[in-house]
């Protein structure tokens, strides 16, 4: 496995397109998988094909830990670190617009940049961003690593909805209506901040995968 690893990052350091990688391990010899039939199809309507390529492991002699398929990984021509990754259908879905995504990242957009078309999406992660990247010391919150490992869930599960074509934003009724609950919570400071979390609930109500600490509201589906 780890020639055929070699093998990958030599073509990659090697190629001029964009390189993607699919990462299977059920019927590697038999036949191809649900995911390489979908994405094959999408393949052969482009113009600019990438260069594809296949990883397989073997399911009759699995490594451990068994690494996440199926995946697909997209890459940088002569760039080894991949840019992201999606898995399962959702990869197969959104396998041309995740091309364009790359082709934008290629000519120097960040993720947030390319994945993120409305400015008050990105407005909303730059904010979330700078407050993860902040330290409160007071006593009355959370210590900085819990509200880090709060917020990072948060965000990676409104990347997701984006990938799945689920809004990151909730409406302004429903953000309203999960700020009144706030109001009305022992837990909310007078700087409009949740002593669970950490979070300022001003932003975080706008989030439609958050979820309130303590289940007074939820993650909106």
């Amino acid at each position: 496995m780890n020639d055929y690893l070699n093998d990958i990052f030599k073509i990659i350091n090697e190629e001029t397109k964009i390189i993607v990688v699919l990462v299977i391990a059920e019927m590697c010899y038999e036949r191809e998988t649900t995911l390489e039939h979908v994405i094959l199809q999408k393949y052969n309507t482009l113009t600019d094909k990438p260069r594809v390529l296949r990883l397989c492991y073997d399911d009759r002699n699995m490594i451990f830990p068994r690494p996440q398929t199926e995946a697909v990984y997209y890459f940088m021509p002569k760039k080894l670190e991949p840019l992201f990754m999606r898995s399962g259908r959702e990869a197969a879905d959104r396998f041309i617009d995740d091309l364009q995504l790359v082709t934008k990242m290629m000519n120097g957009m960040s993720y947030v940049d390319a994945a993120f078309e409305k400015e008050e999406d990105r407005n909303l992660i730059e904010k979330t961003e700078k407050l993860l990247n902040s330290d409160d010391t007071k006593s009355k919150y959370p210590t900085t690593s819990k509200m880090l490992k709060g917020f990072a869930k948060d965000m990676w599960q409104s990347a997701k909805y984006v990938g799945k074509g689920l809004p990151v934003l909730v409406s302004s009724e429903v953000a309203s209506e999960r700020y009144s609950i706030c109001e009305q919570c022992p837990h909310l400071t007078e700087e409009a901040r949740c002593t669970e979390c950490g979070c300022f609930m001003k932003k975080k109500v706008n989030l439609a995968a958050s979820s309130c600490p303590i289940g007074k509201w939820e993650t909106v589906q």
